[in-house]
């Protein structure tokens, strides 16, 4: 095999207070799932993966983690309504940041379920909030790339909503630091595994709907500009799951609810361009996609939006990233608020 991929499934696990909020707020049944790499939130003791900056001390302590997760804390309160039913979040430490997050500052919201993946030598993982519970949670690792890091895992969570499955895959693949021809390859391997696990979605009588989100650090333009790109545009016939790339339609055709491959969802519908700012340009490297032979029915459809507030915007309109020198500012990359109705 060109690729190799391996998982292994979780006990789910229930943690912390019970809530009243099992059923989703929005009157039209759908689901609405805040998706968010919130910039290296690390906690405030020493585990040895921590990045130097946040090693505790003088500038990283107990006050600053704590400001971080309130800055965080406040965005999801500050989404319509009733909020996020479901929050994807990126850069998170470990399950001691994501527990002071989720009891101390966003008690009340309703996330009674939540999984991240176990310790796997990298400094940051992914996690899923949820006020639906899991039917089932696995965690799948990439091949290793070229530059010997460690994989970072694709978290799914298979998650019963009040108005049907939802199959959530997770991801935060890797940087286009420091050469993006050199690590392409490793974001090629973790396009494989969503298109292994799409194939073993595709095989389930049941086929719920299916949606990849996170932070991709690519998208089809950025690939293309690349001699193996990990993204690529969809055609009629796209090659079958299983690929080292994502086939992805950027229109929501017949063919693309017809075929096989993966819808982007975010089609425009707000004014802020990216979800990421550097070195004066826009970029899209946050993604919600959805399998499209999920979408095939009628009912079924999934958009997303780039989401931003004055916590998250500086007076220019751009991502204002959390600052270690005055505590201000929220993280570099902006949310994708997503609408999915089953």
């Amino acid at each position: 095999m060109k690729n190799c991929l391996w998982g292994f499934f979780l006990s789910f696990f229930w943690l912390g207070s019970a809530c009243s909020c099992a059923v989703s707020p929005w009157p039209d049944g759908s689901v609405r799932l805040l998706a968010w790499n919130v910039e290296n939130l690390f906690d405030d003791q020493s585990d040895g993966h921590e990045y130097p900056e946040f090693v505790p001390g003088a500038s990283w302590n107990t006050s600053a983690f704590w400001e971080r997760c309130q800055r965080i804390g406040d965005v999801l309160r500050a989404l319509p309504d009733g909020g996020a039913d479901l929050v994807a979040l990126e850069e998170i430490e470990n399950e001691n940041t994501l527990r002071v997050l989720r009891e101390r500052f966003l008690d009340g919201l309703g996330y009674r379920y939540f999984v991240m993946p176990p310790d796997s030598g990298t400094s940051v993982r992914v996690a899923l909030l949820s006020r639906f519970p899991f039917v089932r949670t696995g965690v799948f690792y990439p091949r290793q790339g070229e530059d010997g890091e460690p994989s970072r895992a694709v978290l799914e969570a298979e998650v019963q909503t009040s108005a049907g499955v939802l199959v959530v895959l997770v991801n935060h693949w890797k940087s286009r630091q420091p050469d993006p021809q050199l690590t392409e390859r490793s974001r090629a391997n973790a396009a494989f595994v969503l298109n292994r696990r799409l194939e073993a979605h595709l095989g389930d009588p049941s086929f719920p709907l299916v949606v990849a989100v996170g932070d991709f650090n690519a998208d089809v333009k950025l690939s293309s500009e690349l001699e193996q790109p990990c993204l690529r545009p969809a055609q009629t016939k796209v090659s079958p799951p299983g690929a080292d790339w994502l086939d992805v339609w950027t229109e929501a055709s017949a063919a693309a609810r017809s075929g096989q491959g993966w819808y982007d969802a975010w089609q425009g519908g707000s004014t802020i361009p990216g979800t990421y700012y550097y070195d004066g340009k826009w970029s899209r490297l946050d993604h919600v996609f959805a399998a499209a032979a999920s979408l095939g029915r009628a009912s079924r459809s999934v958009t997303a939006v780039p989401w931003g507030n004055k916590t998250l915007l500086n007076a220019q309109g751009t991502p204002r990233a959390w600052s270690l020198k005055d505590r201000k500012g929220g993280s570099d990359h902006l949310p994708l608020w997503v609408t999915i109705s089953l």
